[in-house]
């Protein structure tokens, strides 16, 4: 655990190396800009790989946490089980953190809209299992908070489905209100 933890804090180091100009462009990068924005894998690993303390499997997760079960990713194509166990957890962490983060060039996409590309993306690009089990332990892990909803009402989840997560019991004020019975409504937010 402490070393899939060390590598998915060090899986961006590359990024180091990237001219700031471009990590901060507030529009779309160009082709050449986006080539050059993949090179932050093979920068971190090359950095990692040489830094006393961190094994190459740790130096991997660096290279491949952009790679994607059917091949889609860089910087190599990978796929399947040339992809390690590490780079896959790392990737799923990295696109939720990825798009639940404000950009310079984007706002932080809504709760709900990231949770259910990861679930979308669970049997093509993301592994299936690690994808369902960071769904469910995010939705677990709000059971008692105060969320916000698309319908701008705010309430307390209070039980999360075993079979659809995505779609918790969330108490407002005296009524209980099961998103899985009211599918146009979801959580834009937590409070």
């Amino acid at each position: 655990l402490l070393e899939l933890t060390t590598a998915g804090l060090l899986h961006d180091v590359g990024k180091m190396q990237i001219p700031e100009e471009i990590l901060s462009k507030p529009g779309k990068l160009t082709d050449e800009e986006f080539e050059l924005m993949k090179q932050h894998t093979v920068y971190g690993y090359e950095l990692l790989r040489n830094t006393p303390g961190i094994s190459e499997r740790q130096a991997l997760v660096a290279l491949r946490h952009h790679e994607r079960l059917d091949g889609s990713g860089y910087p190599a194509g990978l796929k399947g089980d040339q992809i390690d166990l590490f780079s896959r957890i790392v990737a799923v962490a990295d696109i939720f953190h990825a798009m639940t983060s404000p950009r310079v060039y984007r706002e932080a996409s809504e709760f709900h809209e990231v949770l259910y590309q990861l679930n979308n993306d669970a049997y093509s690009a993301l592994d299936p299992t690690i994808t369902g089990v960071f769904i469910h332990k995010i939705m677990q892990s709000l059971i008692g908070q105060q969320v916000l909803l698309t319908n701008e009402q705010q309430g307390t989840v209070v039980m999360v489905h075993q079979y659809d997560p995505l779609h918790p019991l969330v108490q407002i004020g005296d009524e209980y209100v099961d998103l899985s019975k009211m599918r146009t409504v979801k959580i834009k937010k937590v409070l």
